[in-house]
């Protein structure tokens, strides 16, 4: 499994907005411009989000793009799922889908536990959490 690049673009985009003011908004071509993130792909990726209700769209003249709620009450896992879908490492892990290999297979136990661990860690990190992975440079 691969995550595409929406995906990374969504969690740099939740992470400066996280950096704001409370309350305050941002537009998205500041975003963009500060995140050297393609305009158009951020505003396609703004959009999943807001119907997400991960963030939330102000319109007007003062308007833009903020957090919905805390940063801390958002976790990796609802991005990933709003971006990408549902969450799985292979095809025999989709409900109903069953493979040619289905009665002799002990890998597909394998990919399970796996898949448990991977969206454990994605539903117990937040947003909050992000800048912790940020590591430190040195001048």
């Amino acid at each position: 499994m691969k995550l595409t690049k929406a995906s990374d673009y969504a969690l740099i985009l939740l992470n400066y907005l996280q950096l704001l003011e409370k309350g305050k908004t941002v537009s998205v071509k500041n975003v963009a411009a500060d995140c050297n993130i393609p305009k158009r792909f951020l505003a396609n990726i703004v959009h999943i989000l807001a119907k997400a209700e991960i963030i939330i769209t102000v319109k007007g003249k003062d308007g833009g793009i903020k957090l919905s709620r805390g940063s801390d009450k958002i976790t990796i896992k609802e991005v990933v799922e709003a971006l990408e879908g549902n969450i799985k490492f292979v095809d025999c892990q989709t409900p109903g889908n069953i493979c040619d290999t289905e009665d002799v297979c002990t890998i597909k136990h394998f990919w399970n536990s796996a898949l448990e661990n991977f969206v454990s860690t994605l539903e117990k990190t937040t947003i909050k959490d992000l800048p912790g992975y940020i590591p430190h440079r040195v001048k």
